[in-house]
């Protein structure tokens, strides 16, 4: 494997001066992989039975990495960058988002599973007035104890 680099210096005299640097023993990239852990978000859905809520992905990133001087750059399953409106993403249940974590060197994913919990549907209580008899008994036919 032959790996070539193309620089631009300039010589001692201020001309510039191209140089091609080339490799042909393997060699090994240093680099320092930021953490990336995959992590699942739950919300309630946004309307009872349903199947989308909205969530914020930047909740995640302390879980995610956790560290100082760490970029986050979001991705839908359409591969859509979203990092403008992950504050405030609506999502569905089960949709993974793909999280690039960077150091500013490099870089490494992990992602988001998004986890709806339907809100259920606000239940109908009927009131019936209760009744009163004579002998003073009264009757509530809404109730089960």
């Amino acid at each position: 494997m032959s790996v070539s680099l193309n620089a631009t210096f300039e010589d001692m005299i201020g001309t510039q001066v191209d140089h091609v640097f080339t490799a042909s023993k393997p060699y090994t990239a240093l680099c320092n992989e930021p953490t990336a852990n995959d992590v699942t978000l739950t919300e309630c859905s946004t309307t009872p039975g349903g199947s989308s809520a909205i969530f914020n992905l930047n909740s995640a990133e302390s879980a995610i990495n956790g560290g100082s001087g760490i970029t986050y750059t979001y991705y839908n399953s359409s591969n859509v960058n979203i990092t403008s409106s992950a504050s405030n993403y609506t999502g569905t249940h089960n949709e993974q988002i793909r999280v690039v974590v960077s150091n500013g060197v490099c870089t490494k994913e992990a992602y988001i599973t998004l986890h709806v919990n339907p809100t259920p549907a606000t239940p109908i209580i009927y009131v019936s007035p209760a009744t009163c008899t004579k002998n003073g008994t009264a009757t509530i036919t809404n109730y089960n104890s």
